[in-house]
């Protein structure tokens, strides 16, 4: 299906590098042609130019698994601004997939075949949704993380403390939420600097997947004998 675009760049609200490329001006013609998308989308798209900008449009590209099918056809119509998919392409389903198993270090990739591919999937899901529905609050969360994440390396610090309160290690968090590589690395560098005969009580509110983590996969498997794990009285009425 073909849509006809005729938003000009030179009409949009906010400064295109003169040093942009045609692909780059071709796809943010129809990125920004529905005003009415939002703050929050036009606050992506900004990002969206600094980032590519400071990439020096530097080609890299998104891992193809679990991308929906219609982002291909997008790909065979070489890209065009007029294509659209059918409506039996299940659009948001298709890209709520893809954003679950989509590595959020990747979604740092620019150029043609980089965060574009995401880019369009958001454009099309949200023409879909013309209405004040639950459908667009799911869509508004999708942009708002993406924004959060795709454009700012550190998304949080996960740190590690003595009993007294006084921080021993920090890592950057560079994906959303707690995920177990940050602990085990934390741990991994506490035991390099740690007397071979010392133990350590670890008191982590999802202390217990990890000790499961460990035990499962032999993360940590030269520490693991010298480590008791804990978990708050908060956390463990979980288990009850």
């Amino acid at each position: 299906m073909l849509v006809p675009v005729t938003q000009s760049i030179s009409a949009l609200p906010f400064e295109v590098p003169s040093s942009s490329p045609a692909w780059f001006c071709t796809a943010l013609v129809l990125l920004s042609s529905e005003p009415a998308f939002g703050e929050e989308w036009w606050s992506l798209l900004r990002l969206w130019v600094k980032f590519e900008a400071k990439a020096g449009f530097n080609n890299t590209k998104l891992p193809s698994r679990g991308r929906p099918s219609f982002l291909g056809l997008w790909f065979k119509n070489r890209r065009s601004n007029c294509y659209r998919p059918d409506l039996e392409h299940p659009v948001e389903e298709g890209m709520l997939t893809w954003w679950d198993v989509l590595p959020r270090d990747a979604v740092c990739s620019s150029g043609l075949n980089g965060v574009l591919t995401l880019l369009f999937g958001l454009f099309v899901w949200r023409e879909r949704i013309r209405e004040a529905t639950a459908q667009r609050d799911v869509w508004v969360g999708v942009v708002g993380e993406k924004a959060s994440m795709q454009f700012f390396n550190n998304t949080a610090l996960m740190a590690f403390l003595c009993c007294h309160d006084v921080v021993l290690f920090i890592a950057n968090m560079r994906s959303a939420g707690e995920k177990q590589h940050y602990v085990m690395v934390l741990l991994e560098t506490l035991f390099q600097h740690l007397p071979l005969p010392y133990r350590v009580g670890l008191l982590y509110n999802i202390g217990c997947q990890t000790e499961r983590s460990c035990i499962k996969w032999n993360f940590l498997d030269r520490y693991i004998d010298r480590i008791s794990f804990g978990i708050s009285v908060f956390h463990a009425f979980r288990h009850q």
